[in-house]
């Protein structure tokens, strides 16, 4: 039964899984979710963006969008699997950076609206208002990740919700320096 079940996750993530044509990077992780392995996969990005002719003072911003949104992945997630896509294609001077997990509509939706508020509001003043809410709520619900990958990353994110699969796919574009 255990193995019907797995089998039944792994098929649904396959219909995600593609080629990336014209990249000079691309990695396509997939993991539990287990907390330990955000420090890792962190460290493994780092290594694999030095390898891939990005600057060093890129890799800062790209490992903290990839470490905040496989935090906030783990910590909505509906199932016991993330999928990592990070994507440097020849022509373009942008990292996009695709984090996947199974969520449900609910939280999809409240996902949208805040990101729709976040870019409302000047990203500093955001982040600093996420950051004073801090002591006003419970850190675990903080929503000061994005806010942070927004400020100090300068990352465009957006998320897409599919419905027959309930997959959640937040993603990030960082344009480098």
């Amino acid at each position: 039964m255990n193995i019907l079940i797995y089998f039944k996750r792994i098929e649904r993530f396959d219909m995600l899984i593609d080629y990336e044509k014209d990249t000079v990077g691309y990695l396509d992780i997939t993991f539990g979710p287990v907390w330990d392995y955000i420090p890792l996969t962190r460290n493994f990005i780092e290594n694999f963006l030095l390898i891939n002719l990005i600057e060093k003072k890129n890799i800062s911003k790209i490992s903290l969008a990839v470490s905040e949104l496989l935090e906030n992945a783990i910590k909505y997630t509906k199932n016991d699997v993330i999928r990592l896509k990070l994507i440097k294609k020849v022509k373009e001077n942008i990292i996009d950076i695709h984090v996947f997990n199974y969520s449900d509509k609910k939280h999809a939706e409240t996902l949208k609206e805040y990101l729709k508020v976040m870019y409302t509001k000047d990203p500093l003043e955001f982040y600093l208002e996420k950051m004073k809410n801090i002591s006003k709520t419970n850190k675990e619900n903080s929503s000061i990740g994005l806010a942070r990958i927004n400020y100090e990353a300068k990352a465009k994110i957006d998320a897409i919700y599919d419905e027959k699969t309930s997959i959640l796919e937040t993603h990030a574009k960082i344009n480098l320096e």
